[in-house]
């Protein structure tokens, strides 16, 4: 996974929004019934080039956000993005892994993340690279209660499939994020991305989990 990200993090945001893939995240992102303050912190685990990040930063004007990512190269370029976008102060960077978290890398050293940190988390395409017996309930942990876990994973299709193979990963089974957030005491909504929000909506699916 490293390998291949890294490669395409120069481009991969303008990949992204050229084919329409960042509109269709960011109004998928902009439509979620979260029942939250005007000021959430949230976390967006797995960043990428910070696509979701900068969504719940329009979604959230006064929102506090930590986007993580594993690969640096990636934390690199939505960091410059931010700066572009001028929204540097509202979005703090770190790497980390999705497995432990909570446990980020800053330029200032190691630091463990708290539990209940967060109103919000958003992960999109990552999950598909996470042991989910392991990374799920550290997630749901860093949530406060009654915040929300919104998880965008690849379609268990041929579409899935084929992604997958140019990408080193297999799509989750339908049901199985379900399964595992139920037994985390979180309830659980599927809410699919529409046509409007295509190309994402060909790829993607999409559930919000809340903790109970």
């Amino acid at each position: 996974m490293s390998t291949a990200y890294a490669r395409l993090a120069p481009v991969w945001d303008f990949f992204m929004t050229v084919n329409g893939f960042s509109r269709g995240l960011s109004r998928y992102i902009a439509r979620l019934p979260f029942a939250v303050g005007d000021n959430p912190r949230c976390l967006d685990a797995g960043c990428g080039t910070g696509v979701t990040a900068f969504a719940l930063a329009k979604r959230f004007p006064n929102a506090s956000i930590l986007a993580t990512d594993y690969e640096p190269k990636m934390l690199k370029e939505a960091a410059r993005l931010a700066k572009k976008e001028k929204l540097s102060e509202r979005i703090s960077f770190a790497r980390a892994d999705i497995n432990s978290p909570e446990r980020i890398v800053q330029e200032s050293g190691i630091q463990n993340i708290s539990p209940q940190s967060f109103d919000i988390i958003v992960t999109s395409g990552v999950l598909e690279y996470a042991n989910l017996s392991i990374s799920l309930p550290r997630l749901v942990n860093l949530l406060k209660p009654k915040g929300y876990l919104v998880a965008i994973p690849m379609h268990d299709s041929l579409v899935g499939e084929i992604y997958g193979k140019a990408y080193d990963f297999k799509p989750i089974k339908d049901g199985v994020l379900r399964q595992h957030l139920e037994s985390l005491n979180c309830r659980v909504e599927e809410i699919p991305l529409r046509m409007d929000e295509f190309p994402a909506n060909i790829t993607r699916t999409g559930i919000l989990a809340r903790k109970l």
